[in-house]
């Protein structure tokens, strides 16, 4: 038995004698059952009325007024049955962000380790070396005094508490920073996500750190360390005068050296893992960079790479694998630098080095900066700047002979 339309507009009698009532507004159908006629015709005046009176933003689905509003971290979304709770939770979560009080429903009463999950979201970038000392920060110095701590609740006293226990429990300046700097991090991508409705304004005072100033090689010693690693001779001065970082030299092909326009392009780097195992990406910048190769090098590394196919690694260990760090470090580094009685010398001094000789030659700091690969220019500085003593001690000669000269004539 088919459904009948009955005497009222919108209304019809199902086979079961149920009512179907419809409402069509703006292109849109809505529809109900229900058991009586005088039901569904209340219904369906009160749907015309809440639908003419609807606001932006609110929306009729499947029996319910669905809310959304779009925010910085994402989208609020709620249900309701009736539309008037519909409205005052829009109005409340919109002037709530327009005010900066703003909290996700989603997150309402999340912990900090609650949150860290949609924190890791946020680093599709970082790499997979990055998020292993984000990590060992989390397990070792965050998660075990603040894992438990509401996002709501953390203030900078409560920061400052769990500083001070971390310093009492032998965890070093340099750690108790680093992990500071995360958990700022960490809010701060709650207030995005709107997890906190602002993040809180840390300043904590540290015991003061002496920083170390690494030592760079003079261009005698440099070309002494590189003779000691014998077979390697060429590595060791690639890693001193193009300051290439030691991931990226093992990451080298034959592909990679343009014997021809006498350059060096620089697009991979190898790193570790999540397993701690060797992989193949991209460098730390995550920015390629092109080198030109330097009379001296380019004449090794023509001998380096004959007869190889473009394909082959450039360095390679006794097995023709690339060449690896820690065996390296262990059979030759390690074992050159103890025998010229180089105190406190890693592979990473030889970058200091090539910053060092550029800049005691008068390079631009901008091309220093180009050359080692950083981000910005104020990164070259905060790592290199103190090589820039002698140029400041010359430079100030330079002025007092100008105003002796003036004050001659």
């Amino acid at each position: 038995m088919s459904s009948q339309r009955t005497g009222d507009r919108g209304l019809t009698t199902r086979p079961d004698g149920s009512i179907r009532a419809r409402v069509s507004y703006r292109g849109r159908n809505y529809e109900r059952i229900f058991a009586t006629k005088s039901r569904a015709l209340q219904w369906r005046g009160r749907m015309l009325a809440d639908l003419a009176r609807c606001p932006e933003g609110i929306r009729s689905i499947r029996n319910q007024w669905d809310a959304v509003v779009v925010h910085a971290g994402g989208v609020a979304q709620q249900s309701f049955n009736l539309l008037d709770d519909a409205i005052e939770w829009l109005t409340a979560v919109k002037t709530e962000i327009r005010t900066g009080h703003f909290v996700d429903e989603k997150f309402r009463g999340c912990t900090l380790e609650e949150f860290i999950p949609a924190w890791k979201s946020s680093k599709a970038r970082a790499s997979e070396r990055t998020m292993l000392r984000y990590e060992d920060l989390l397990k070792n110095q965050i998660l075990p005094l603040l894992g438990s701590q509401k996002l709501v609740n953390i203030s900078n006293k409560l920061i400052g508490t769990w500083c001070s226990s971390l310093l009492k429990q032998g965890t070093s300046v340099s750690n108790v920073r680093k992990a500071l700097a995360l958990v700022k991090h960490i809010l701060k991508q709650a207030e995005i996500a709107g997890a906190i409705s602002r993040a809180p304004l840390i300043a904590v005072d540290l015991p003061a750190q002496s920083r170390k100033i690494q030592r760079a090689l003079t261009p005698l010693e440099l070309k002494m360390v590189a003779k000691e690693c014998g077979p390697y001779e060429d590595f060791v001065l690639l890693l001193g005068t193009l300051g290439l970082r030691i991931g990226e030299a093992r990451a080298l092909t034959v592909a990679d050296v343009d014997l021809s326009r006498k350059e060096v392009t620089v697009s991979k780097s190898f790193t570790i893992d999540g397993k701690y195992r060797r992989a193949l990406g991209p460098t730390k910048s995550r920015q390629n960079r092109t080198i030109p190769l330097p009379p001296g090098i380019h004449l090794m590394l023509l001998r380096r790479t004959k007869g190889k196919l473009p394909s082959a690694w450039l360095f390679t260990g006794a097995r023709g694998e690339p060449l690896s760090d820690g065996w390296f470090r262990k059979r030759w580094f390690n074992r050159a630098v103890g025998t010229l009685g180089l105190r406190d010398i890693t592979i990473h001094n030889l970058r200091h080095t090539c910053a060092s000789l550029l800049i005691q030659q008068g390079t631009q700091i901008t091309t220093v900066s180009r050359i080692l690969g950083h981000s910005t220019v104020t990164q070259t500085l905060n790592t290199y700047g103190h090589y820039y003593q002698n140029d400041l001690t010359q430079s100030l000669q330079r002025l007092d002979e100008a105003l002796s000269n003036v004050r001659t004539a």
